[in-house]
């Protein structure tokens, strides 16, 4: 997945916007002060949690419905998760039960940046596949 911008945001406030394709060099690249925020344990236990909790909707199953949910969510300064909504739908069934899997994952480790814990914005990707 690439992104094409990049937000830079202080004390809850949006203060840069960088269109990254506009850029010959790496506009990514953190220091040592920046942190994403990320579920505890990172990847590897994200997609354990979403293997262990994870149900295909009756309704998707039958109708042989599969696809990428696009949920987006706040991980606030505490590490809890708000305002999930979907950013790109598949069909009403995987779409809640997609926000349901982000409002039960608890707290997450909040990002860092410039010495501060700060408030993050996720894209969180949730597939389902039909085998």
């Amino acid at each position: 997945m690439h992104f094409r911008f990049k937000y830079v945001y202080r004390d809850d406030s949006l203060i840069d916007f960088v269109d990254i394709l506009a850029k010959k060099h790496d506009t990514l690249s953190k220091d040592s002060t920046e942190r994403e925020s990320e579920f505890p344990g990172g990847v590897s236990r994200w997609l354990r949690y979403l293997n262990k909790n994870l149900k295909y909707p009756d309704r998707a199953l039958n109708s042989k419905i599969d696809g990428e949910v696009r949920v987006c969510f706040v991980v606030d300064k505490e590490g809890i998760v708000t305002e999930p909504f979907i950013a790109r739908s598949v069909e009403w069934s995987l779409d809640d039960e997609s926000i349901e899997i982000i409002n039960k994952s608890g707290k997450w480790s909040p990002a860092f940046q410039k010495g501060k814990i700060v408030k993050s914005y996720k894209l969180q990707p949730i597939v389902y596949r039909l085998e």
